[in-house]
Parts: structure tokens; C-alpha cells; sequence
């Protein structure tokens, strides 16, 4: 009879080596594994699990939880792995094995075969309820293992069998390879039927337990491999439901995830506690605390996972103002008011707040702080520019963004922000659309506001040309053209020892420029600041936007006559 579908899984981790799983895919964090496990006291440090432990653990353990035999090495480099997997599966358990078959023979490969032709529990790679996946050396050599005669041997038999027992490669055995476009090494060709499989692989850094510059250094043709994160804040969720995918180590350890190679997270030990105890116990509960308040002390691994996420819910308030209104609302306050600012957060702003890596801006917690600050700034005179709002102008869309999009910035939003309700988000792409479709208003716009201001430029581009878009600048602070908020400390002082002879600031200088109003503002000084966005860009033809691009537009109509 076929066991319940489970609801939890649990990889069991054989093996844990000196130096680490034999296998060293360069992808794989083993340095941070074996490092941590060395430094356990003797009583503890168990390199192998042994069969007998593995029945006590498997015994306490539900039929609704499935048995992964993956875990942080490969498997068959424990003598006793085949008798594990018989074990758990004559048990009742759904299995799934992920195996190089480094250390595995033909009778490894026999009860794989066997359990592949099951009535009841067979393997399938099409259900994905209890896979049976092979990974391959790849071309790249990402996995650099050693292939020795033996391996061939062991490769070639699974496949000849296979083939007698009518078993099909991607419905009941699935390969897989690290190889950006699937292919297999040239040592195994002989062998393989195919030279490249259709599996589409991303390497991430395990919750940034791997080093991104090592991994570019090992691996410099490698081009599916995704970098750390920096921290998630606020209050976040696991996207995979990784808290019941939990990890058995030699010991009887259990680590939350697959993600805890560097083994901070133990939340039990199933040869001292019951299987319920894991998620009632004071580990479990040190982690989902912790996720859902990051302002409590201690951190966690989920806070640097590339799988924490924000859940969105359909009941937040978020209120948006459309293009039109975003622009009246820009020409009232401009002409009453004396403190005016208008800032525009990004699709890269909020990869950065999220602790996200982003192409033009590096990461650091400094800078996703001041950002953070930055976006929480509530007040009627500071217009936060967000891409919630009208997607289209005249039933244009320059940019398509899916719903699911504006979900997740939203989720962020509300599960960062004490105060999001209170949030109004103004047109983000405003000035952008008015120079493709409807320059003579961007015109009026920088006659009235920006051109006959006494004015400060921070920026990167030539200043005679940009002049001609905004007018005569009096105070010109040049920044670097990228990162430009890692050198703030050097260009800094001079805004400061300036801001008080201006009317105007204009910031051109990326994520530097949030931070630049949002400390502006927090001096409390009576000034317009206005973002006009990638339009400077395109006055100077610096073609750094794809609408720059397609859109085939005379922009010198927005520059003064000489």
C-alpha cells in the first residue's frame, strides 16, 4: 500500500569526512562542514552514521516523512547506505536517493533498480514524490571528481540494466549535471548515451556559506551561479517550507535545513529525542522567533538565505498615486512649499533593502540600512516615487512588470515597515514617460522648477551637458559613476559646506542619492530636491535604459537652445 504523501522530509547525512565529502563540488560549502564538525568534541565528532543508530532514528520517525538519502555528502561513501535505504523503505518510507555514485557497486545499484520497479514505492523522477537522480561530472568540472575505472564500470552497469528492466531515464531514474547547458564530462562519453542532458541547473551559495569571489576564481566559466545574500530583515517566511525539510547528521544531530552546512541551526537529536520534539523544542523555536522579529538578539541562517522571502497578503492598504496626480501634486507643492523632496525607489533599491545582490550596486548592511531609514520617511512633503502605481501612460507600457512583482515589493514593504499603512507611493517613472510622450510638459516642468533654481548637481555626467538640461549648476559634486555611496565620505563634506546657498538638489548618483535626501531631509533643510531619473541619461546619450533604447525619441527637445 502506498504511505501517506508526506508532509515532512528528512535527509540523512551518512558521512562526514576530515576533509569533507570526496565528491568537492566546487558549489558545495564542505570546507565550512567539515571545519565546524572537526571543532565538535570527540563524543560528538561521529564520522560515520552506523546502521544501528539509523534503525533507533528511522523507527521514531512518521510514515508521512519522507526519507532523503542526499544530506551534506554523498551517500555511498557509508558502507552501510544500501542497508539504510532497505531499511527505511521496507519500513513503509517514500525514499528518494541523490547520488554521484562515488562508493556505490553493482549491488548498490541492483536495490536502486529494485526499488525503481516497486508496486507500491517505486522511484519516479516524473512524480517528483520520491526521486532517484544521478548526478553526472559536467563538462566545467564543477564537480571534479576523479573518474576512475570503477565509476565507468558502475555508470555503465546502471544503464545496461536499466534498459533491460524497461526503466526510463527522466520518468523513473532522472541525471542532472552542474553544467550550465546540462553537458557531461568527455570522460564519460563512451559510456552515456548523450553528451548533454536537458536539466537546467542554478548553484546559489547555500545561505552564503560558500565565498562568491573563490567560487568565480574555481569556476570562472561558470555562469549559473547565483551570490549570497546580505540579511533579510523584517519579518520573513521560508518559501520552500525548509523548517519540515530537515537534515540528520552522524551524531543524531538534526539541523533545520540544507542550507546549515556551517551546522548553526540544531534544533534536536533523534537519538536522544522523540521526532515531535524537534519542532516543539527550544531549537525550533530560537529560529521561527527570530524570523518573525528580527529585533531579537542572536542571529540565524535563515536571515542570510537565499530561500527567506516576505508573505503577501491581499488585506494590505496601499495607497498609490497615478502619473497625473503624481505630477499636480509635484507642481502645487513645488510652487507653496519650501521643503519639497521627490525621491525614486528602484527595482535595485529594494534588492538592496531585502539583502539582495543587485548589478550596479554593491551590498553592504550599511547601505541597505540607510536605505531602509530612507524608504521609512513618512511626510507629505517627502513623494516616494515606487513602480506600485500606473504601469501605463496613454495606454503605453515602457516597462512591463508582472502582478506578481508589485506583490513582492508590497510583501517586503509591510512585513519591514511598522508604519507601511501610513506609506503613499507616487508615480516612479513620471518624468521618464513625459520625455517619450509628452515633452512640452517636461519642459514647463524644468522651467517652473528646476532651471531657474540656484542649484546643486551631484553626479556623475559632463556638466556641460547636463546643464543644458537643468540650466547653470552652481555647485557641481562629481561622484563615481558606480557605487558612487561607498565614496561618500570623500564628496560628502561638500555638499554640506554648500546646501545652505541653494534652492535646488539635484541627485544623480544611483542608491547614493536616497541616502543623500534622506539625510538632507533629516538636517531638516528648506529645500526642493528633485530626482529626475534616468532622463539625464538620455540627454547625454548614455544609453544605460532599455526605453532609452526602444524608444526612438528626439531628446534635444528638451534642452535649452544655444
Amino acid at each position: 500500500m502506498w504511505p501517506p504523501r508526506h508532509t515532512h522530509q528528512l535527509e540523512v547525512t551518512v558521512n562526514i569526512a576530515k576533509k569533507g565529502c570526496a565528491v568537492a563540488c566546487i558549489v558545495c560549502p564542505q570546507e565550512k562542514l567539515s571545519t565546524t564538525y572537526n571543532l565538535y568534541p570527540d563524543k560528538d565528532r561521529v564520522r560515520d552514521l552506523s546502521f544501528q543508530d539509523f534503525k533507533k532514528i528511522i523507527d521514531k520517525v512518521p510514515l508521512t516523512t519522507r526519507i532523503d538519502f542526499s544530506g551534506y555528502t554523498e551517500p555511498y561513501l557509508n558502507k552501510d547506505c544500501s542497508k539504510m535505504i532497505k531499511y527505511a523503505h521496507d519500513k513503509g518510507h517514500t525514499i528518494s536517493v541523490y547520488t554521484t555514485l562515488v562508493g556505490a557497486d553493482e549491488k548498490d545499484v541492483d536495490l536502486l533498480l529494485q526499488i525503481c520497479k516497486h508496486p507500491d514505492r517505486p522511484f519516479s523522477a516524473f512524480d517528483q514524490e520520491n526521486p532517484l537522480c544521478i548526478h553526472l561530472p559536467d563538462e566545467g568540472g564543477v564537480m571534479p571528481v576523479k573518474i576512475t575505472s570503477k565509476y565507468k564500470r558502475v555508470l555503465k552497469y546502471l544503464i545496461l540494466r536499466a534498459k533491460m528492466l524497461r526503466l526510463n531515464f527522466g520518468s523513473n531514474i532522472r541525471f542532472m549535471t552542474m553544467d550550465t547547458e546540462g553537458k557531461i564530462s568527455k570522460e564519460i562519453h563512451d559510456i552515456f548515451p548523450i553528451n548533454k542532458i536537458p536539466f537546467s541547473f542554478k548553484a546559489i551559495s547555500r545561505a552564503s556559506n560558500l565565498d562568491d569571489d573563490e567560487i568565480q576564481m574555481k569556476a570562472p566559466t561558470m555562469q549559473n551561479y547565483e551570490g549570497g545574500v546580505g540579511r533579510r530583515t523584517g519579518k520573513i517566511y521560508c518559501r520552500t517550507n525548509s523548517l519540515l525539510h530537515n537534515v540528520l547528521i552522524p551524531n543524531g544531530d538534526v539541523q533545520l535545513c540544507c542550507m546549515d552546512y556551517g551546522l548553526d541551526a540544531k534544533i534536536g537529536n533523534l537519538l536522544e529525542d522523540s521526532y515531535d520534539d524537534l519542532f516543539k523544542g527550544e531549537g525550533m523555536k530560537y529560529i521561527t522567533d527570530r524570523m518573525n522579529d528580527d529585533s531579537l538578539e542572536g542571529d540565524i541562517i535563515c536571515r542570510r538565505c537565499e530561500n527567506a522571502d516576505y508573505e503577501y497578503k491581499s488585506k494590505f492598504n496601499t495607497t498609490t498615486v497615478n502619473m497625473q496626480d503624481t505630477l499636480d501634486v509635484l507642481y502645487r507643492k513645488l510652487s507653496t512649499e519650501s521643503k519639497v523632496f521627490y525621491s525614486r525607489f528602484g527595482d535595485g533599491d529594494f534588492e538592496i533593502m531585502k539583502g539582495n545582490r543587485e548589478l550596479l550596486h554593491e551590498w553592504s548592511p550599511k547601505l541597505q540600512k540607510e536605505l531602509q531609514e530612507a524608504f521609512e520617511i513618512s511626510d507629505k512633503n517627502y513623494l516616494k516615487g515606487v513602480m506600485l502605481n500606473e504601469p501605463t501612460f496613454n495606454g503605453t507600457e515602457l516597462v512591463h512588470h508582472s502582478p506578481e512583482k508589485y506583490n513582492k515589493i508590497t510583501a517586503f514593504i509591510h512585513n519591514n515597515f511598522n508604519n507601511a499603512e501610513d506609506f503613499i507611493y507616487y508615480s516612479h517613472v513620471l518624468l521618464t514617460y513625459m520625455a517619450v510622450k509628452e515633452q512640452d510638459i517636461v519642459v514647463d516642468f524644468l522651467d517652473k522648477f528646476i532651471r531657474p533654481k540656484k542649484k546643486m548637481f551631484i553626479g556623475s555626467v559632463d556638466k556641460r551637458l547636463i546643464e543644458k538640461l537643468v540650466g547653470k549648476i552652481d555647485y557641481y559634486v562629481e561622484v563615481p559613476d558606480k557605487d558612487a555611496y561607498y565614496t561618500m565620505d570623500d564628496w560628502w563634506k561638500k555638499v554640506l559646506d554648500n546646501i545652505d546657498d541653494v534652492d535646488l538638489v539635484i541627485p544623480t548618483a544611483g542608491m547614493a542619492g536616497r541616502v543623500t535626501q534622506k539625510r538632507l531631509w533629516n538636517l531638516n533643510k528648506n529645500i526642493h530636491s528633485i530626482e529626475l531619473g534616468s532622463i539625464v541619461d538620455a540627454v547625454v546619450n548614455s544609453k544605460t535604459r532599455g526605453w532609452i533604447k526602444r524608444n526612438r525619441v528626439d531628446f534635444n527637445k528638451l534642452l535649452i537652445e544655444d
